[in-house]
C-alpha cells in the first residue's frame, strides 16, 4: 500500500490510522464514454467515495481520471480488483495516484545547439 507522507501525517492523527487516511488513485485507459458517475459505480462497491474526476480536453475525455475513496484500505482493495480488469473492451489500470512533477523547459533559439 502507497500513503503519501501528508496522508500518514493525517492518518496517524485519527483514531483509525493509516487506513483511515484518504488515498487518490490514477484510473486509465477507462471508456470515453465514461464520465463521473460511471467510473464512481465503479469503485463505490469497494467504500465510500470522496471524489471523481475524468480529464476532459476539447475534444472530450482523455481516457483517464483520478478516484479518492475515503480510506486508504478500501482504495487499495479497488486497485487490486479493478487493475488489469476490462470494462468495455479496454483493459483499465488502477494505479497510486502521484504528485505532478512540474519541469522547466528550457527555451533554445533556433540554429543554436
Amino acid at each position: 500500500m502507497c500513503v503519501s507522507p501528508s496522508q500518514q501525517v493525517y492518518a496517524e492523527t485519527q483514531a483509525g490510522g493509516v487506513d483511515a487516511a484518504p488515498k487518490r488513485l490514477h484510473v486509465s485507459n477507462i471508456p470515453f464514454r465514461f464520465r463521473d458517475p460511471d467510473l464512481r459505480m465503479m469503485f463505490e462497491k469497494f467504500g465510500p467515495v470522496m471524489d471523481v474526476e475524468i480529464i476532459f480536453n476539447e475534444r472530450g475525455s482523455k481516457g483517464f481520471g483520478f478516484v479518492t475513496m475515503e480510506k486508504a484500505a478500501d482504495a487499495e482493495k479497488a486497485r487490486q480488483e479493478l487493475h488489469g480488469s476490462m470494462v468495455e473492451g479496454r483493459k483499465v489500470e488502477v494505479n497510486c495516484a502521484t504528485a505532478r512533477v512540474h519541469t522547466k523547459k528550457v527555451k533554445t533559439l533556433p540554429g543554436i545547439c
